[in-house]
């Protein structure tokens, strides 16, 4: 999802170097703890890939997973892409956050369990994770996308442990959902990879504050929604500010402290 918009929106010739572990960085199962940031970790992707095959130029994604920052309930996928380009001192970054995700996890005691749970995750067009117990599994088989290996593996783990630890795999390849959420975070990197500072030309000019503040339409006084928006140059600091961002010109009542609080 990353690779043709790269080359069809900025014209780079890109491609994965076979081989290439970025399991050290953490991994979705808990072997390995994520240290870092979700955009931290991508540039810390970019610029290891850059240092061992030697590239000025690199792009890495990284994802969380977890509850909606404003729907608590509801699970949601968090995609970070980032360009690094060394030689020109540009590090770009874009964001998408969905709802659109399959994000689940279950303990299941029956093989009639696993198959109806599976179901409900999209299996077997998105891949599954089992293992013996959700934290330091000691046994794990990941990237199960056939129901005879489902079968296999669920009844094994039954035999052995009396339950199965069941996860959706996360990981991009063998999750569709997931794919399309860091195809629009790319496509936000592109926009922003193109749009360049009025000033000095610069490449990446975009927002960087949200500045609340639009006022009420019944009694004017200052809402959380947005006012204005502040885009800056990653270069020469140029700062252009844009007042109603998003067409509005006053906010909802039903978002004001006073007319709703």
């Amino acid at each position: 999802m990353i690779q043709p918009l790269l080359e069809s929106q900025l014209y780079l010739n890109a491609f994965v170097i076979a081989g290439l572990d970025t399991d050290q960085f953490g991994t979705f199962t808990g072997e390995i703890q994520r240290k870092d940031t979700p955009l931290e970790t991508a540039r810390k992707k970019c610029r290891w890939a850059m240092d061992q095959f030697g590239f000025d130029l690199a792009v890495a994604s990284e994802g969380s997973f977890g509850p909606h920052p404003a729907a608590f309930l509801l699970p949601s996928d968090e995609e970070w892409v980032v360009l690094i380009d060394q030689k020109n001192q540009l590090d770009i970054f874009a964001r998408a956050l969905s709802l659109e995700t399959n994000f689940q996890q279950a303990i299941c005691r029956t093989i009639e369990e696993l198959t109806q749970w599976a179901e409900k995750v999209y299996f077997p067009s998105h891949a599954i994770i089992l293992s013996s117990h959700d934290v330091s599994a000691s046994e794990i088989v990941k990237g199960i996308n056939n129901t005879q290996t489902l079968l296999s593996v669920g009844r094994k783990f039954l035999d052995k442990y009396g339950l199965i630890y069941a996860q959706t795999d996360m990981r991009a390849m063998y999750n569709p959902m997931r794919l399309k959420v860091i195809e629009a975070a790319t496509k936000t990197l592109t926009k922003k990879a193109l749009s360049l500072c009025p000033v000095c030309q610069w490449p990446g000019f975009d927002v960087t504050e949200y500045q609340e503040g639009l006022p009420c339409a019944w009694c004017g006084t200052p809402t959380q929604e947005i006012l204005c928006t502040v885009s800056e140059c990653l270069k020469c600091g140029h700062q252009l500010l844009k007042h109603f961002p998003n067409q509005k010109t006053v906010a909802n009542p039903g978002y004001c402290n006073y007319c709703n609080p």
